[in-house]
């Protein structure tokens, strides 16, 4: 189980999008470009290593989701009342390490993994602008249950929570923020961030 959590987490992270309301067309519903954008990533990380390395892969694989996932949104939730302590500066640093701390772990988790196979559900109106879409990752022996949440914003359907085992992520990290912030402040976790990208 330990397994099955750490690589949901991690999963939830590379595999973004969710499902919208059945009046929106077919090439414009976010379930669509769910699967899309899923295959786009899986077909990235499975790509040779004589043809891409790591650090390649990533930036491709951010370059994929930034189309449809709000790292700032999910980071900011996750950050909570502590978001008033940093600056400017300070939450796009953290924001920016976050993101890459998780596709570094995403992309090593899946180094020698097999291929997933990847099941939707249709997906569930939460409120009038937001929407999720539960979904089943399967690798080899290990099956994961995630839940994609999203909120209708001016750029379109943003993933702005993801639930691993009925587990919100966004909550998950705002305890680990809320427990930092206690004793140390914004410097301290852009430094710790960067300690654990190194080690990644």
């Amino acid at each position: 189980m330990k397994f099955a959590r750490k690589l949901g987490f991690v999963l939830a992270i590379a595999l973004t999008l969710g499902a919208a309301s059945n009046s929106l067309v077919a090439e414009d519903a976010p379930e669509i470009r769910l699967q899309k954008t899923i295959a786009e990533v899986i077909d990235v990380l499975y790509i040779d290593e004589a043809d891409a390395n790591l650090v390649e892969k990533r930036e491709r694989i951010l370059e994929i989701m930034d189309r449809s996932f709000s790292f700032d949104i999910m980071i900011g939730y996750a950050l909570g009342r502590n978001k008033k302590l940093l600056n400017e500066e300070q939450m796009e640093s953290i924001t920016i390490l976050t993101t890459d701390l998780l596709v570094r772990s995403f992309t090593k988790e899946f180094k020698n993994a097999s291929r997933p196979v990847m099941s939707f559900s249709e997906p569930t109106e939460l409120t009038k602008n937001k929407i999720e879409v539960s979904s089943k990752v399967k690798i080899e022996d290990t099956e994961v249950q995630l839940a994609y949440r999203l909120a209708r914003l001016k750029t379109g359907w943003q993933v702005y929570d993801i639930l691993v085992e009925g587990v919100s992520m966004v909550s998950n990290y705002r305890k680990q923020f809320q427990e930092h912030f206690q004793k140390k402040n914004a410097e301290d976790l852009i430094e710790i961030l960067k300690e654990r990208i190194n080690k990644a």
